[in-house]
């Protein structure tokens, strides 16, 4: 049960939740199977994607209570978790580009924080960079196989 005191979802909300959740999934379900799964840096971003998709909308959508609890008590209501959706479909390349950059454990092994993927939208290329040896021409070859912008050199 919510720990906090905020509105139950309305009939209207789980609608427009619906929908934009069914769109956030097929847009980032079509990045995932436009990355040829070549290598195990391919298969893990498509992992990453794959997990990201289940922990944020397919949890959240698989029934009206766990809509109701989730999107009440973790997103404080319907318009920020449709925000959140919609605002993660604009960052997919930061998405994709820490996925790439990140040595990642075992989904199996090791909790996730609530948190967890916030992260991944975040990308820092010029930190990244600093931190890791990237194969920029590897990594915008993804990027263009997923219809997304491209990385410059810096």
């Amino acid at each position: 049960m919510c720990e906090f005191n905020l509105e139950p979802l309305q009939i209207r909300d789980v609608a427009r939740i619906d929908r934009v959740a069914r769109r956030h999934k097929k847009y980032f379900e079509n990045i995932e199977y436009s990355i040829p799964k070549t290598n195990s840096v391919r298969q893990n971003i498509c992992k990453q994607i794959r997990r990201y998709i289940h922990d944020v909308n397919e949890i959240v959508t698989c029934s009206l209570d766990s809509m109701s609890e989730l999107v009440v008590c973790d997103f404080f209501g319907a318009d920020e978790y449709i925000k959140r959706l919609i605002s993660n479909m604009n960052d997919a390349q930061a998405f994709i580009c820490t996925a790439y950059t990140r040595d990642l454990v075992d989904y199996e092994v090791s909790p996730i924080p609530e948190d967890y993927f916030e992260e991944f939208f975040e990308f820092n290329y010029t930190e990244a960079r600093k931190k890791s040896f990237i194969d920029l021409d590897e990594l915008n070859t993804i990027l263009n196989e997923a219809d997304l912008p491209q990385l410059e050199e810096i």
